[in-house]
């Protein structure tokens, strides 16, 4: 056994050093390629759509088009440009009997098992950036402490902390958005998440076209959820009926699995697309009208994989927030210590990064990983919420509470869905948006990763309060 692992470390050494520049180590460091020589990647295009300055055909910037115009224009410029530039290395590995996904999302390949010599083929062409690695990476996901089953009349206290039901008294619940999840996926006929699942008609038949992706497991049909973090988070969001656990339960939601037991970046970033502009089961027909208004991430890619450090996943966030779409992502769980802000989506400036607060005493919880990011040294989290001991939906039709950013990621994903449904005119003005909820945040100060002004490496800009955002959103749209 001793013999394998020094020959396979030897292999590794070789690979690594004698390949071209553009084709990462880490590529070579699995079992896959030891064996065969051929091994699953993601090949990286130089260009890039810059939505910065992206317009539609009369030169009227993205930003001021209509919602269902702006969604188009950003799928015709990714998928345009995905075409026309993934051409020439599509016909290399048709040539050699290579199977691939294209994805438009980010400008990329992903393909399977693929040889060292092709790789080099691939990497020699002017228009390749990088050929990076797609490999499995295992995950850890908060676990269930306890269920409680049975309904409840008492409000959650993680939807008292942010203030939402401010908004609640004034008859807005989400109506008219749809949130989008990324995570191990949901049980939809949970009583707490059917009556306002998209894929629920109003005359009660079910269709999961445009409301369900599986890119992580392939196998489920309809929204499943193997683990229960996904139900759990998505319940945070939206949820509710016989218990109150949600923060804007009459906002419809769609879900992708991104993540189960083991995943990869091609899953990941597979959901962003799905969200971009939701297709049907058989990843055929996009529709960027559908896609939902925000979503949430309550997961990280783990920072030593180059796949995770890199350009991909900027900008397939900057595709999303073209469109309109909010995107928030859970801090991590691995404080107290600073500089734990580790992998993306989380650790990107474009993403809306939450950290978690405690039930009791409303200050940072152990756990939650603080700021500065571990490899940009960039200040998160932006904001926090409730993270201790969130009671929701758990797969069995009951529910339980965890703990973790994962908790107050899905909290602020509805509070988008919550706020924008209030003021239907910040839909889409991302943001402005962000800008409102940290200026009206309940500020809190913490002097162990910085000077401890607000914002600081602790709690971003402190508690979201959804009422005083709203308030202040009525004054600045109404000056205007």
């Amino acid at each position: 056994m001793k013999k394998v692992f020094i020959i396979a470390a030897l292999l590794f050494v070789v690979c690594a050093l004698g390949s071209h520049p553009k084709i990462v180590p880490e590529v070579f460091n699995n079992f896959d390629f030891i064996a065969e020589q051929k091994t699953n990647v993601m090949i990286l295009l130089k260009e890039q759509v810059n939505f910065d300055n992206l317009r539609n055909m009369n030169g009227v910037h993205v930003n001021s088009l209509s919602w269902d115009e702006r969604g188009r224009v950003v799928l015709e410029a990714v998928s345009r440009l995905a075409k026309i530039t993934q051409a020439p290395i599509i016909k290399i590995l048709e040539e050699n009997n290579i199977s691939y996904r294209s994805m438009y999302v980010v400008n990329a390949i992903f393909a399977d098992r693929v040889p060292l010599d092709v790789m080099e083929k691939i990497a020699e062409r002017n228009d390749v950036f990088q050929i990076q690695a797609n490999h499995q990476v295992d995950t850890d996901l908060e676990e269930t402490e306890y269920i409680e089953n049975g309904p409840s009349n008492d409000i959650e206290w993680n939807i008292k902390i942010i203030n939402a039901t401010y908004l609640w008294d004034k008859g807005f619940y989400g109506q008219g958005m749809v949130v989008g999840n990324s995570d191990t996926g949901a049980t939809w006929t949970h009583p707490a998440l059917k009556h306002n699942y998209r894929g629920v008609k109003s005359d009660g038949s079910v269709d999961h076209n445009y409301s369900w992706y599986d890119p992580a497991g392939q196998i489920c049909k309809a929204p499943c959820d193997q683990d229960s973090h996904g139900t759990h988070t998505i319940g945070t969001s939206v949820g509710g009926v016989d218990r109150k656990i949600g923060i804007a339960p009459q906002a419809r939601w769609i879900a992708c699995r991104s993540i189960k037991s083991s995943t990869n970046v091609e899953a990941m970033l597979g959901c962003l697309q799905f969200f971009l502009a939701p297709h049907d089961m058989n990843k055929m027909n996009p529709k960027p009208e559908l896609r939902p208004i925000s979503t949430g991430h309550s997961y990280g890619c783990r920072t030593g994989s180059t796949a995770c450090r890199h350009e991909s996943w900027k900008q397939a966030v900057k595709a999303l927030k073209a469109s309109g779409q909010f995107v928030v992502a859970s801090a991590g769980n691995a404080g107290s210590r600073c500089k734990t802000v580790r992998g993306p989506p989380g650790k990107l400036d474009s993403v809306f990064t939450v950290g978690a607060l405690n039930k009791e005493a409303h200050t940072i919880t152990t756990f939650s990983s603080r700021g500065p990011t571990v490899e940009e040294n960039k200040r998160k989290p932006d904001i926090c919420a409730g993270g201790a001991n969130v009671i929701s939906a758990v797969p069995t039709g009951g529910y339980g509470a965890k703990s973790g950013t994962s908790m107050s990621c899905p909290a602020v994903n509805g509070a988008i869905a919550l706020l924008w449904s209030a003021l239907p005119e910040l839909k889409g003005q991302v943001e402005l948006t962000q800008k409102i909820i940290e200026e009206t945040a309940r500020h809190q100060t913490d002097k162990q990763c910085d000077d401890g002004k607000t914002p600081n490496n602790v709690y971003g800009y402190g508690t979201i309060d959804v009422g005083a955002a709203y308030e202040r959103a009525k004054e600045l749209l109404k000056k205007n």
